[in-house]
């Protein structure tokens, strides 16, 4: 991203996430919006979650359509390197996700494994906090909260870690701010509602390490269904 586009998301950001002080307020019974936004989201824990273990099979058709049009003989070669491939997922009752495969790879594959690690624990930990944790500090813990209006600003610490969120005043989340010494990072969710409360169904996520320049930017559509009554 170009000096002006990063120049231009910083300038959203400070819109979206920090707006003027002259037009804010603090929240007096900021412990009851926190506790009501904490029930407002489905959590797998109080439906009895415990863990679970999902294999991951690669598909045919997750190949560029233009790559297999321009060389099929090579697609064919790498689908069949890819079959191949046996990597499982575990994820644990705080939402941390462990990635583990078969040994005996070659190079190219133990290159999509690391990768696929990656992008696996990646997705988990931004999608955990809303499904089995919660995005919020505990009710009791020490945090801010704002009323800007439309919407409240929640601030707090966690960690090294300075955490910036606005939350609409049905509790869904609007944006996430969170600044670490070695990155920073926005996420964007989106929400359906269901009987059981908020669940996530897409994420946009800009990570920004300043050591290294611009932003990266991923987008995580979810599709969720009931598994094992969950």
């Amino acid at each position: 991203m170009s000096s002006t586009g990063m120049a231009a998301v910083a300038a959203l950001l400070c819109c979206v996430l920090l707006p003027s002080f002259a037009f804010t307020q603090a929240v007096a019974n900021k412990h009851d919006v926190v506790r009501k936004a904490a029930q407002a989201y489905y959590n797998l824990p109080n439906e009895g979650f415990v863990r679970f273990r999902c294999t991951l099979t690669p598909h045919d058709d997750a190949l560029e359509p233009e790559l297999r049009n321009a060389h099929p003989a090579a697609a064919d070669v790498w689908v069949q390197t890819l079959s191949q491939l046996q990597v499982a997922v575990a994820v644990g009752a705080d939402g941390t996700a462990t990635v583990s495969h078969t040994d005996g790879a070659g190079q190219p594959l133990q290159d999509v494994i690391s990768n696929l690690a990656l992008m696996l624990t990646s997705f988990f930990r931004l999608w955990s906090p809303y499904v089995v944790a919660s995005p919020f500090p505990a009710v009791d813990s020490d945090y801010e909260v704002e009323d800007l209006g439309a919407q409240y600003r929640l601030s707090y610490k966690d960690g090294a870690a300075r955490v910036v969120m606005t939350l609409d005043k049905d509790a869904t989340v609007g944006a996430v701010m969170v600044t670490r010494p070695e990155a920073n990072s926005v996420t964007w969710p989106q929400f359906t509602k269901t009987p059981k409360g908020f669940l996530p169904v897409s994420l946009d996520n800009d990570v920004r390490m300043p050591a290294q320049g611009g932003a990266v930017h991923v987008r995580t559509v979810i599709t969720s269904q009931e598994v094992a009554g969950l």
